[in-house]
Parts: structure tokens; sequence; C-alpha cells
């Protein structure tokens, strides 16, 4: 109840502040991403995991490999990548 009578009491306090400044916020207006599409020319889909999605039990990480990971999957038994996510044993 604290939070709402805070929220009510900072909307009544900005209104005040707005009629009286005569300020009225402005409206923003959608723009176009500036990202060049020649940029993702090159870039293609691939699976990079387990090919049989599901649940995972547990995932974890060599502290000393940053390249190193375990996954356990539900009915996928567990997979190894020794290189980032590239390809899983």
């Amino acid at each position: 109840m604290k939070h709402a009578f805070n929220a009510l009491r900072l909307l009544l306090f900005n209104s005040v502040v707005i009629h009286a400044l005569g300020v009225m916020p402005l409206a923003v207006e959608a723009q176009e991403p500036r990202i060049d599409p020649e940029l993702f020319q090159g870039m293609e889909w691939r699976n990079i995991g387990p090919f049989r999605g599901g649940r995972s039990v547990a995932v974890t990480g060599v502290a000393a490999d940053q390249l190193t990971y375990y996954f356990g999957g539900v009915g996928s038994g567990v997979w190894k990548t020794t290189d980032a996510g590239q390809a899983w044993k």
C-alpha cells in the first residue's frame, strides 16, 4: 500500500510541475535502426547445440578452461564441448 501511495504522490507531483511550467512531454517517434545490412551478408543459420531439444538437467563449465562446457538434457544424455559450443559430443 505504501508503494502505491508513493507512486500516486510522484505522479501528482509530476503533473503539477508539468502544468506549472507549461511543458508538455515530447512525443518520441520511432526511428529506423542504423545498422548496415551488408554487415550480415556472410551470416548463415546453423545448429550449434545438441540436435535434440528439450529440458536441461544441468549445465556447467570448467573454470580452468573457458572453452569446455557440459550439458545434461532430459532424455538426451550428457553433452560436452571443448570449443565453446561450436561442436558438441
